[in-house]
């Protein structure tokens, strides 16, 4: 392969985004920003220890600014002692008066493009897992295909706009900082949605003479100005989350009528990628999503599924601004978004997986956490990292795709997805198992090894081998000890058949979803319970609850020693270092009775 050639900007080279603080508030009204420099000078900012909000009236013109001090969470970084900036509350004590608006000026770094050669360009898991060691370090990057390989534009799906019609989401821009939900909008075939788009963007351009509609940075400000301030009040229509099976994909065949490489069906079914050996269709991460945007149609901030990778294409249309926090940042940019807004969180804990919320980039730059920014044009990919949070909208009608994908270098983040759904501030229900998912993987390459052990010694296929024993005998250690650990307490053990994936479900505790084995009671017969969690959600004692083992110790043993076919003596040995660790050790073959 040749060297990446990585076309980003300089380090220094910024983003200028100009965000707006308030300058219009009612008395029944709160409106968060950022911190405000002059009225934060009147209070003295908590370390992050403290978990107290503060009131500090402040005296501007006329009008009482209530500032409160945001909640922060104690953590590691110094950053997290900048959760302090405040939501404010005007209230005039006397006539209305509006307090004067002030544009903080935050310089953002843009993501990096990667520009790959057609060599590199032809089998794209294998260049996303390359650039990556870059790439994660912004969260997301963008990626120009070489002149000439574009993929071709499916004008035929696109022409047959029949009678599959869809569903808008109704977003309120000037209210896109308050978490609520949306509203559905009206329903259109693909054509009328296009109509209408242009028809909206016309008429804001007409009213508005003085916005270059064309200029990225000049839409960005006016989308701003509206999401933070509120001076502006705006309504679009969003037709995101569109089966392509029902819709259509925008990915044309080609000349001799096969698939385009970076054709999202094609990535689905890479031999890399390991989100193949999932059975049943999940739309939107097995298969691809279509997207439909308007001018300021926005895409709120969320990490995908499992802590997924996904990539994301630009069919046509106009462009879309981007924004991105890499996955180290992951945590900040959430105690960031619960101390901006904390009576949200409070009613909403798991406000972040509804992608409905806001949080202006000026805020997180000022709170510490690392923000990029990029803009993508038709016929370019945005690929997003494991644990990167991103968002971003529209500047006018086009039409998007995006679906996930999970390459090697993601299982030790979709592990941690399921640690952070169970026991993190976000609980929600895991979408598949990864626990299923990793098994499959590892008895499909070993499949592979076994036919042709030689053939498989490239460097690739030696670090996805590498990384999937690791992550297995990680699992399966896991799994062993806590076995034993049940067996101890005296429940009963059986031995069952794995149910099909369509039947997986999730633990009654921690919501992740259990597959090497489960537990159940006489009670909650229906119910599972994940091994960590065998003896909760009831009171049913040791004699009433079965352990019910669906992949045997024996066979997720063989399973990780069979992974060392085709590798090195001095390999082998090191792995094998895992079957006589002290864990190892504790975890004795379960007995069935």
């Amino acid at each position: 392969m040749t060297p990446l050639n990585c076309n980003s900007t300089p380090p220094r080279s910024k983003h200028r985004v100009l965000v707006h603080a308030s300058n219009e508030c009612s008395r029944d009204e709160t409106v968060d920003v950022a911190a405000e420099r002059d009225a934060s000078r009147h209070v003295q900012k908590p370390t992050a220890r403290d978990a107290r909000r503060e009131r500090v009236h402040v005296v501007a013109k006329g009008a009482t600014v209530v500032v409160r001090a945001a909640e922060s969470r104690d953590t590691a970084a110094s950053r997290d002692e900048r959760l302090t900036n405040a939501s404010r509350e005007c209230v005039d004590s006397s006539t209305a008066q509006v307090v004067p608006s002030r544009t903080a000026r935050v310089d953002i770094d843009d993501a990096p493009t990667f520009r790959p050669t057609m060599a590199e360009f032809a089998d794209p898991i294998v260049y996303l897992t390359s650039i990556e060691p870059l790439a994660r370090r912004s969260g997301i990057c963008k990626i120009v295909p070489p002149e000439g390989a574009t993929p071709r534009w499916n004008a035929d799906a696109w022409s047959r706009d029949d009678d599959a019609r869809f569903e808008t989401k109704l977003q309120l821009v000037h209210k896109l900082r308050e978490g609520r939900l949306f509203q559905f909008g009206k329903e259109y075939t693909k054509g009328e949605y296009e109509a209408m788009a242009k028809a909206y963007e016309e008429t804001w351009a007409r009213t508005h003479p003085t916005t270059d509609v064309k200029d990225p940075e000049a839409l960005e400000r006016a989308y701003w100005d509206m999401v933070e301030t509120r001076g502006e009040k705006a309504s679009v229509e969003y037709g995101n989350d569109l089966d392509t099976k029902l819709h259509g994909t925008g990915f044309g065949a080609d000349e001799d009528g096969g698939k385009h490489p970076w054709d999202f069906e094609h990535i689905f079914s890479h031999p890399l990628n390991l989100l193949r050996v999932v059975e049943h269709d999940i739309p939107g991460l097995t298969k691809p999503w279509l997207y439909l945007g308007m001018l300021f149609a926005t895409f709120c901030w969320h990490v995908e599924d499992h802590f997924l990778c996904s990539v994301n294409y630009l069919h046509r249309g106009a462009a879309k601004t981007w924004y991105g926090v890499p996955g180290s940042d992951a945590e900040a940019f959430e105690n960031c978004a619960r101390a901006t807004v904390p009576r949200l969180f409070e009613q909403a804990p798991d406000i972040l997986h509804q992608i409905v919320t806001m949080v202006p980039p000026g805020v997180l730059v000022d709170h510490g956490v690392k923000v990029v920014h990029t803009v993508q044009q038709p016929g370019e990919f945005i690929v997003t990292f494991p644990r990167a949070y991103h968002a971003g909208f529209s500047h006018g009608f086009n039409v998007g795709e995006a679906v996930n994908f999970g390459h090697v270098n993601w299982l030790d983040f979709g592990r941690r997805a399921i640690d952070v759904y169970s026991t993190g501030s976000f609980k929600r229900n895991a979408v598949f198992a990864h626990h299923r998912l990793v098994s499959r993987a590892a008895e499909m390459f070993v499949e592979v090894l076994r036919k042709n052990a030689p053939a498989v010694r490239s460097k690739v296929i030696g670090a996805v081998v590498s990384t999937l024993r690791k992550e297995l005998e990680t699992i399966v250690c896991d799994e062993l000890v806590d076995r034993a650990s049940i067996v101890r307490r005296g429940l009963n053990v059986a031995e069952v058949e794995p149910p099909n994936e369509d039947d997986d479900a999730c633990c009654v505790r921690c919501k992740a979803i259990p597959f090497l084995s489960v537990v159940r009671c006489k009670c909650l017969p229906t119910a599972v319970r994940c091994v960590r969690h065998a003896m909760d959600a009831c009171d049913c004692g040791p004699d009433d609850r079965t352990l019910e083992i669906r992949v045997s110790d024996d066979h997720l043993r063989d399973m990780s020693r069979a992974l060392l076919l085709g590798r090195d003596d001095e390999d082998a040995d090191e792995s094998n270092a895992w079957s006589d660790s002290p864990a190892a050790k504790r975890a004795k073959p379960t007995a069935v009775r």
